[in-house]
């Protein structure tokens, strides 16, 4: 047996041996920038609940105050009717991203059952 007649399979060995490494690696890196931006997602949700429940509770404040004799909530609002107010609310650490809240309130002025929901842009 001749060396000569075996030289080139080293060489295919080594091809495919990286084709293989490179199609694994590449798998991988796109599994796991599937994950980051999963992992996005849910932080984005879960900063649109924490900015609508601010909401709401800033809202719950001002209905009450305005059952206690205070302004009617939202300003402008006519008795018994429907009113929205928009509110921004900074969702990050920096101080850099503000989330826009929109409250609306049903049956306002006083005495009367009001509901409040809470519409979040992000």
């Amino acid at each position: 047996m001749e060396l000569s007649n075996q030289r080139g399979i080293a060489l295919g060995v080594v091809i495919l041996s990286a084709l293989v490494f490179s199609a694994a690696a590449f798998g991988m890196m796109t599994m796991s920038m599937g994950r980051v931006q999963s992992s996005n997602q849910d932080a984005k949700r879960l900063r649109a609940q924490y900015a609508a429940e601010a909401g709401l509770v800033r809202a719950m404040e001002r209905v009450r105050a305005n059952i206690a004799g205070g302004p009617v909530y939202p300003p402008g609002c006519p008795a018994g009717g429907t009113g929205t107010e928009d509110m921004y609310l900074d969702t990050d650490d920096n101080g850099s991203s503000e989330t826009k809240v929109t409250i609306t309130v049903t049956n306002c002025g006083t005495g009367a059952s009001q509901q409040l929901s809470a519409k979040v842009s992000y």
